[in-house]
């Protein structure tokens, strides 16, 4: 093992000089503050046992901890008497109704005095009084076992008067035929021991299948379930279809409206008149073909008549061609 060198003895040296002197200085500030902290005493004279109550355990008043127990003895007067000295913080207000008991903390069973009661209007203790004893719960829970303990005597007292003479015998009677009772019913269920059992083994089988159906009912609850689901999201799809089918067929009368206001109507009437002007342009050019034929026709009419006038020229009065 190697040896410390000079200056990791100097550091251990300081860190122990540091932790000694702040214990010293935690010592010295209990020690200081129990010293000097100023209290005021009170004593209780309580009769009886005190338990496990030691010189250092709490007092509270109304369950707050206002103090501690400074010393615990017999009282020189009454060995019955049990002699405790208060240490209660200084200016704590102890009116002259407030009673001082030991009671027991929790499930640790740590014994401690307790301070209850007092009112406004009574006067307050003045430090060095006693404190007077009261009831504690042990008190209590010890006078009512007391109690419970004698109704217990006064009810076996009774019982045994009752259970003498002709009550006696009217209970043997009737110990006496419950007992055939009981030995009818054994052989009862000896003899139908076999069908019970089938009865069980059937009961089983029948959990079984119930089982079974459960199981499938759950199922099918869920398949309805969720198939009530895909027909709740078909509907509303369907609606939302419809309603956009609706908006679309809406959209699109308003469309073909509006085309056959602005587009189709000026063409129809645009054709209508085209047509107009057309015919009447073809029945005027059918009368000009009527008319040319008629005059070829009166052409081949007088060459028929006269052939020479083609090659001679007109004779006689001529018809001009349009």
């Amino acid at each position: 093992m190697n040896e410390l060198t000079r200056g990791q003895k100097g550091r251990l040296g300081f860190f122990l000089l540091l932790a000694f002197g702040l214990l010293a200085l935690i010592v010295v500030l209990k020690v200081g503050e129990t010293l000097f902290d100023k209290r005021d005493a009170y004593r209780v004279r309580m009769p009886g046992s005190v338990g496990a109550l030691d010189p250092g355990s709490a007092v509270t008043f109304n369950g707050i901890v206002v103090g501690r127990v400074e010393a615990v003895g017999i009282d020189p007067v009454d060995v019955g008497v049990v002699a405790i000295e208060l240490s209660l913080v200084d200016g704590t207000p102890i009116p002259e109704d407030t009673t001082a008991t030991v009671a027991m903390r929790g499930i640790t069973g740590m014994k401690y005095v307790e301070l209850t009661g007092g009112t406004n209007a009574a006067k307050r203790r003045k430090p060095g009084e006693e404190i007077p004893t009261g009831r504690s719960l042990f008190d209590e829970l010890e006078g009512r076992a007391s109690g419970i303990a004698s109704k217990l005597d006064g009810l076996l007292s009774d019982g045994r008067a009752w259970m003498q003479g002709p009550t006696l015998d009217h209970i043997e009677a009737t110990i006496a035929s419950v007992r055939r009772s009981t030995e009818a019913l054994e052989d009862t269920f000896v003899t139908n021991a076999p069908r019970v059992a089938l009865l069980l083994e059937r009961a089983d089988e029948i959990g079984a299948e119930l089982t079974g159906l459960l199981v499938e009912a759950r199922t099918t609850t869920a398949a309805l379930r969720e198939a009530a689901l895909v027909a709740t999201t078909t509907m509303k799809t369907v609606d939302k279809t419809v309603k956009d089918v609706g908006t679309a067929a809406t959209t699109m009368s308003a469309t073909v409206d509006r085309i056959a206001t602005q587009h189709v109507e000026p063409l129809v009437k645009q054709l209508t008149n085209t047509v107009g002007r057309a015919g009447v342009d073809l029945r005027t050019a059918l009368d000009e073909l009527v008319h040319s034929f008629e005059s070829v026709g009166e052409l081949a009419d007088a060459l028929r008549a006269d052939p020479s006038s083609l090659l001679m020229g007109k004779s006689g009065k001529e018809r001009s061609l349009p």
